[in-house]
């Protein structure tokens, strides 16, 4: 249910500025219409002047009522707005009585996104319940109506109603009672049974009335009773009832089913053909509620008529059919009075069959439909008996994989698809390297065996939206649709080639083979589906030219990026060898002693022939291929051989180096154990260092990364959360770990002079680390006015190029002695 919110009025009820301020203006940017309190008192006489669709009340506030009481003053007046707690502690008694009093939802005030998040949510729920009590009201009023016109209904109900004293005699009845027996309602009030009816009925009548007085509860008994107009059968219904005095009577009420009887030999017979027939049938009420089914039902389906009456058929249904589809039969039912068409269903042990359904409606004198009628037959044998024709046309029957046919009907459709999404699509041919040797030399049952092996190892190395194909012989396809970079291309013909050069072992033999492979590109290559397949092929021959057991891109400038990707990947673990990356180190700045105290470490590669390469160049393909390990462990190398240089020098000595751990450094089981061999080695203490890690490292593996940052601060190392506000979760991070600093992500404050949202963000977000005992960085500090905003955050610790770029180890030295010196 959408919660329409540009006509919605919120009250915001909070002693704190800041908090009412930052609640205030996000829902306001939200679209409601917002108005603030500081106190309940404030509040009440608003309450009583506005109208406010929902409240958002603080549970402490100081001075007068608090969010408890006032909510209670509210529901003790009547008021139904819906209501929000907000409370800066778990109490769960607080939360348990303020549900009971009336409160929609109870938010615990943590600050940040999640707290945003978690007071939407919480509103749009809060509102969505208050407007479900609103329709609760009014159709509790509207019942309360309709009971009244229930009851005047039943007043001048048809069907014929007596009521009898514990004498027998009757004491009371309605017209259509007096209307069936053909006699006054005057001359029935005080008579018996034996001065009405003729004796048999009469004694009959007496004798069931004798039993119910001495047995109490009710009876149902079939009578006969002849009226002017002939015989009639008659349903007697009959109870027994007690008077507040204590003495009895009986109510009955009678049912004329002389037409009935007339209809039950022609209902056996349709019951007979209805069991024995060998199609199954379902009856449904007008609203679609099972009546019945026939023992054919049963035996197509599994479920008994017991199992099933009352119920939606919906509950068969296996799901491969859509809304619309459904939809669309019942659209043509309310037309036409009748449907048919093939559907899937699912037995009651799972099994999905395949039926032939024909569905009509019954409708009655008025033309209104009162029920419907289903017709099936299971078909399931013929629909698998096709799709076993159609199997055979499309796929492959050495190794089920998909025939040249397939293989074509999705290289086109994937090629369409590309060009709508501005996507493209890899080609890949594939030729077995000495297949026909191992053809001639083992027999053609061991290059069957071949060829089934090799197609799954290929099918192994894609993704389950890629296609692999055998178009005939040793010639495999592989389609790569929605491609966005060809390093995923460079990765699948490497997979792939790895795999078919590991040793067979079929039928006893130790076979070797490798493939040669060609890759082409849409639309980059061609737009032709012909010349896609050209272009692969030749493609594939130019590998096999190469010496084989390798991949060829068709064109020279996808050749060249995929050989950049390689030279880089070998250039980088030469630098490694080499020692070729060196650290820069950029200042951090304590706000109240106006000093730098730390600095963080970032890796620059001093490349012999390119010069300084920044890491935007490096770091990605370093953390794909796992060389981020051995730059890591260069970096901390570097900096403990700075700090332990520093350690002589009255400045540096106190300069506490951050370094940044990588996701893979943090999966290293020997990280701890490493890095106390760094420091027993350069003999420095664990306070001049820490590290940094981003809140998705600690996203990708909570419970590890709980236990490594636990053992790496026994160490008396400290711990910096970066890039804080970036992720969904950092609110229970910062409660779940143990972090000393938290370092705000630039991306909010270089938007403070200008997004009132960032700014409201960055202010709440130091007050919730200092409250945790946490201390807080402002990252990509680059102008005066963040500087002065940060600070009258009372911000901690600031970092930026408002105060210096990363530079060299020289370089930090002097500027933290200048700083030394103006302080």
């Amino acid at each position: 249910m959408p919660v329409e919110t540009q006509n919605t009025k919120i009250l915001v009820v909070d002693d704190d500025l800041i908090i009412r301020k930052l609640v205030s203006g996000f829902l306001s940017r939200k679209g409601y219409d917002t108005a603030t309190c500081n106190n309940a008192d404030d509040a009440l006489i608003y309450l009583e002047n506005q109208e406010v669709d929902l409240v958002v009340l603080d549970h402490l506030m100081d001075p007068g009522l608090s969010g408890l009481e006032m909510l209670k003053h509210l529901r003790a007046q009547g008021s139904h707005v819906a209501v929000v707690m907000l409370t800066g502690a778990e109490e769960h008694e607080v939360i348990v009585e303020a549900m009971q009093a009336g409160a929609q939802d109870f938010i615990l005030k943590t600050g940040g996104n999640e707290f945003l998040l978690k007071l939407e949510q919480g509103v749009e729920r809060a509102l969505r319940v208050c407007l479900l009590e609103q329709q609760m009201r009014a159709a509790h009023e509207a019942l309360k109506h309709q009971a009244e016109f229930l009851q005047t209904v039943i007043d001048a109900v048809p069907t014929p109603i007596y009521y009898k004293d514990w004498e027998g005699r009757y004491i009371g009845c309605n017209v259509a009672m007096a209307d069936f027996i053909e006699t006054p309602k005057a001359d029935i009030i005080g008579k018996k049974a034996t001065e009405l009816y003729e004796s048999v009925l009469a004694q009959t009548v007496s004798r069931l009335d004798d039993t119910l007085y001495a047995q109490g509860g009710h009876s149902l008994e079939e009578l006969s009773f002849n009226r002017s107009d002939g015989l009639h059968h008659l349903l007697l219904h009959k109870a027994r009832f007690q008077e507040p005095g204590g003495a009895m009577g009986l109510v009955g009420a009678v049912v004329d089913i002389t037409d009935r009887k007339l209809y039950e030999n022609e209902l056996r017979l349709a019951q007979t053909v209805f069991e024995t027939t060998s199609e199954a049938i379902v009856v449904t009420d007008a609203h679609n509620r099972i009546q019945a089914v026939n023992p054919s039902f049963t035996h197509v389906t599994g479920y008994t008529e017991d199992e099933v009456v009352g119920r939606d058929p919906g509950f068969l249904s296996s799901g491969r059919q859509d809304k619309a589809f459904y939809h669309k039969m019942w659209l043509q039912l309310s037309q036409n009075g009748h449907w048919h068409g093939e559907i899937w269903n699912r037995r009651k042990n799972g099994d999905l069959y395949a039926e032939w359904l024909s569905i009509s409606a019954v409708h009655n004198e008025n033309n209104e439909t009162t029920q419907y009628v289903a017709v099936f037959s299971d078909i399931t044998k013929r629909i698998k008996a096709e799709e076993l024709i159609r199997h055979q046309a499309n796929y492959d029957a050495l190794t089920n994989l998909p025939n040249r046919n397939l293989f074509l009907d999705r290289l086109s459709r994937s090629m369409m698809r590309a060009k709508r999404h501005k996507t493209q699509v890899a080609l890949m041919f594939l030729d077995l390297d000495r297949f026909k040797s191992v053809n001639d030399t083992l027999g053609h049952n061991v290059g069957d065996l071949l060829l089934q092996e090799a197609a799954v190892r290929i099918s192994t190395c894609v993704r389950e939206t890629d296609t692999v194909s055998r178009l005939g012989g040793d010639e495999f396809t592989v389609i790569i649709p929605d491609l966005h970079h060809v390093n995923d291309i460079e990765k699948i013909a490497n997979k792939i080639l790895y795999q078919l050069a590991q040793p067979f072992s079929l039928a006893g033999h130790e076979i070797f083979v490798s493939g040669s492979v060609g890759v082409t590109v849409f639309p980059d290559d061609g737009q032709d589906l012909e010349v896609l397949l050209r272009n692969a092929d030749t493609a594939m021959y130019r590998a096999k030219e190469g010496g084989r057991n390798d991949f060829r891109f068709f064109t020279q400038e996808m050749n060249a990026e995929a050989h950049e990707q390689m030279v880089l990947e070998r250039e980088i673990r030469k630098a490694i060898k080499n020692e070729e990356f060196v650290v820069y180190y950029q200042p951090v700045m304590d706000v109240k002693q106006g000093r730098i105290v730390s600095c963080e470490a970032l890796v620059r590669w001093q490349h012999p022939v390119k010069g300084l390469i920044a890491p935007n160049d490096f770091i990605g393909i370093a953390e794909e291929t796992g060389l981020i390990d051995g730059i890591g462990h260069l970096v901390l190398k570097q900096v403990c051989q700075q700090i332990q240089a520093w350690k002589k020098d009255p400045v540096m000595k106190d300069i506490r180096v951050a370094v940044n751990l990588s996701p893979h450094q943090l999966r290293n089981r020997n990280l701890v154990h490493d890095i106390e061999k760094m420091l027993l080695r350069y003999e420095i203490s664990a306070g001049a260092l820490a590290f940094e890690i981003t809140e998705t490292l600690v996203m990708q593996d909570p419970e590890g990364t709980a236990v490594l940052l636990d053992d790496i601060q026994a160490l008396g190392i400290k711990i910096y959360l970066d890039d804080f506000g970036t992720g969904y979760s950092s609110l229970n991070y910062l409660k779940r770990f143990s972090f000393d600093v938290l370092k705000i992500d630039r991306s909010f404050i270089m938007d403070v002079e200008v997004d009132s949202g960032d700014a409201a963000l960055v202010e709440a977000i130091i007050v919730m680390a200092h409250k945790l005992g946490i201390k807080v960085v402002a990252e990509g500090v680059e102008t005066e006015n963040q500087r002065k905003f940060v600070t009258q955050q009372e911000c901690d610790l600031i970092q930026g190029f408002y105060y210096s770029r990363p530079v060299n180890a020289e370089e930090i030295v002097s500027f933290c002695h200048l700083n030394f010196a103006k302080n």
